[in-house]
């Protein structure tokens, strides 16, 4: 058997599935990026439904030309021969898993299933009931494990049989998971701190401050924030100060160091780091942007 390789770096996995025995996975990635990159140019795949998870971070899809607004623990679903991109955005920081699936033709079996067992199953694949929906951790942990089991399987029979049904569970979850497409909800708490984020843009306060408002210690305020809103409390700070910044930036009268000191950063080249950071472009590439 030819040899399996894992694109592996710091930011990036990808496994072809397919050099293990099942075709009707051709790509399997994931990324967890700690800064901006630049953005996917608008593609499509032929025969292939594609499953993308957004574990933390924020992220903008477009498909069609309609856009798509994913917070973290986001599910995002693809068909086959629809022209999808970031529509100018970049790939933003934060970690990503995504699945790409051949349906098979009739008479195959899929992942080990056969056609009758599997049918229910691609019937799903083939049309949720929504495109974007909420996720859950459990999807994390079994990308994880199939990762894992990956190097293995060639040698295996059990580790390949583990990787065939992670990912019938994992797929499991994500038709489980598309049946609720209830709009994001804020407990009371969590949205009386984002009021106050928003207040603070020049002047955040302290993480224990937030809590303290809210009457929660720090570590479950954190937790709580994150659960809710997709990326943790400092992020979400900082997030809206970029935004604020996007704004502010269309005004060319306003110098990008007044910007920066008027949003709380410290010097405008740590204003220019951070927004980088998110946009994967410097305040004066996004201002002088057609």
């Amino acid at each position: 058997m030819k040899r399996t390789k894992i694109l592996r770096d710091k930011r990036r996995i990808l496994l072809d599935l397919s050099q293990i025995g099942f075709p009707e996975i051709p790509l399997l990635g994931a990324y967890n990026l700690s800064a901006a990159i630049t953005g996917l140019k608008e593609h499509a795949h032929s025969g292939t439904v594609e499953i993308c998870y957004l574990r933390k971070g924020e992220q903008v899809y477009t498909v069609n030309g309609q856009d798509y607004f994913l917070k973290g623990n986001d599910v995002f679903i693809t068909y086959p021969g629809e022209q999808h991109g970031t529509g100018g955005n970049p790939e933003g920081k934060g970690t990503l898993y995504w699945v790409q699936i051949k349906i098979p033709p009739p008479q195959k079996t899929f992942l080990g299933l056969t056609q009758k067992d599997s049918a229910p199953l691609l019937q799903n694949l083939e049309k949720f009931p929504a495109r974007h929906f909420h996720g859950t951790q459990q999807l994390q942990v079994l990308f994880d494990k199939i990762v894992i089991k990956f190097k293995g399987a060639q040698s295996s029979p059990l580790d390949k049989l583990t990787i065939a049904a992670a990912l019938i569970e994992w797929l499991l979850i994500v038709i489980e998971c598309s049946s609720h497409t209830e709009e994001r909800k804020l407990s009371a708490d969590i949205e009386l701190v984002i009021g106050l984020m928003n207040q603070d843009l020049e002047e955040s306060r302290s993480m224990d401050d937030y809590a303290l408002s809210i009457h929660l210690s720090t570590s479950r305020f954190k937790a709580k924030f994150k659960e809710q809103v997709g990326v943790p409390p400092g992020e979400y700070c900082l997030r809206c100060k970029i935004e604020a910044a996007k704004v502010q930036l269309k005004n060319k009268k306003t110098s990008v160091t007044e910007i920066a000191y008027e949003l709380g950063f410290s010097s405008s080249q740590y204003f220019a780091t951070t927004f980088k950071r998110f946009e994967n472009l410097t305040p004066k590439e996004y201002r002088n942007r057609k």
